[in-house]
């Protein structure tokens, strides 16, 4: 896989970062969380997709991350999520971010009457791309962070642009 991401763990990064995700008129958006061994949700990446790189900011690098609530909030930048109720609900939580424009692939596919809504599944139908998904349970709280890890993550985000272009599209045509 070319590698079209980068970790985002120094200010350096999160600078870099900034000026590509404020710049970027979509975006596609992805966390990564452990809900398996801590009581309340531990939100442990973001996966910000530009359109020509993705953003992997690490929320446990205790980084200002503000700056991605006012483009969250933003209604002239397209969100794309798939089944992203956990991702909004997290970042509401952890950084009361507000959200606009949002499109979710799970939902879109879902009003399709798509009967199988994973991602994995949706992006096979659709786009004739097989993404496996082997990592959600994860030890995303643990650092460094691996490079099979990171690969994963940007994946989550990589595809989403294009698959809902053809949902929208098909959701206009019925």
């Amino acid at each position: 896989m070319k590698r079209c991401w980068t970790l985002v763990d120094k200010p350096s990064e999160l600078a870099e970062a900034e000026r590509s995700i404020r710049a970027a008129g979509i975006i596609a958006l992805d966390t990564e969380y452990d809900s398996f061994r801590y009581f309340r949700d531990m939100l442990c990446l973001i996966q910000v997709q530009t359109g020509e790189k993705t953003w992997l900011i690490d929320p446990l690098a205790g980084l200002d991350i503000s700056f991605l609530g006012d483009v969250l909030d933003d209604p002239d930048v397209l969100k794309i999520l798939h089944a992203g109720d956990n991702d909004i609900r997290i970042l509401k939580r952890d950084y009361d971010f507000a959200f606009r424009n949002i499109f979710d692939t799970h939902r879109a596919a879902s009003l399709l009457g798509c009967r199988q809504l994973a991602l994995s599944t949706l992006l096979e139908s659709y786009l004739g791309i097989t993404l496996v998904k082997k990592m959600q349970r994860s030890r995303w709280d643990l650092r460094p962070l691996t490079q099979e890890q990171l690969d994963y993550a940007a994946l989550d985000t990589a595809h989403l642009l294009d698959l809902s272009l053809r949902l929208d599209r098909e959701l206009h045509e019925k």
